[in-house]
């Protein structure tokens, strides 16, 4: 997954607060983390990368605001990750909001910071 945003000419090795999950076999996996710049002074999109002990991989998709940096919103971030897979149906199918995280955080009357919806991205074969 990860090779496939960097095609899209996001970067590597960059700056980020570092942020882990927990893993049933291989305990605390740190991030790792790819983004439109590598330092993203004046803000950019970002994801953090985690891969699982089973080869699944998650990711937080969002947009820093700029330096020092901080999630301002999540929703269109999912959807320009998504659409880096969603052309190649070939390799990969995507389904949009897909699951139900239950983890809404926004205003009422205005779109959401974070709708709660998950977008999963599958390796066709897998």
């Amino acid at each position: 997954m990860k090779s496939v945003i960097l095609d899209q000419g996001w970067k590597d090795n960059i700056f980020e607060y570092t942020y882990y999950v927990s893993d049933p076999v291989n305990g605390w996996i740190e991030d790792d983390g790819v983004a439109t710049d590598e330092e993203r002074y004046l803000g950019g999109y970002h994801t953090r990368l985690f891969e699982l002990n089973n080869g699944d991989v998650v990711g937080s998709a969002h947009h820093d605001d700029p330096f020092p940096h901080e999630a301002d919103e999540f929703e269109t971030a999912e959807d320009v990750v998504a659409e880096f897979f969603d052309g190649n149906v070939n390799n990969w199918w995507v389904l949009y909001d897909h699951r139900e995280l239950d983890n809404e955080v926004g205003t009422p009357n205005l779109e959401p910071w974070n709708d709660g919806e998950a977008t999963c991205i599958y390796k066709v074969g897998s």
